[in-house]
């Protein structure tokens, strides 16, 4: 979980795509699942509510023990 936090805390405020990016080339453990969280919001957003995946941002994420 730990690796989680690491990976939220880059990303946290960023753009979509640029989340993505970012993600992508971070070697912490938790940056694939986090990246897959990100893109599976950004894919509701954008079929469910209509919106432009290039103007969403990561604005809250936070990870909870579970």
């Amino acid at each position: 979980m730990l690796a989680a936090f690491l990976a939220i805390d880059l990303v946290r405020g960023k753009s979509v795509k640029e989340a993505v990016a970012i993600l992508e080339n971070c070697n912490k453990a938790g940056a694939e699942p986090v990246k897959k969280v990100v893109l599976s919001a950004a894919a509701n957003a954008e079929h469910n509510l209509n919106m432009n995946v290039n103007d969403l941002k990561v604005a809250v994420c936070f990870a909870d023990q579970g």
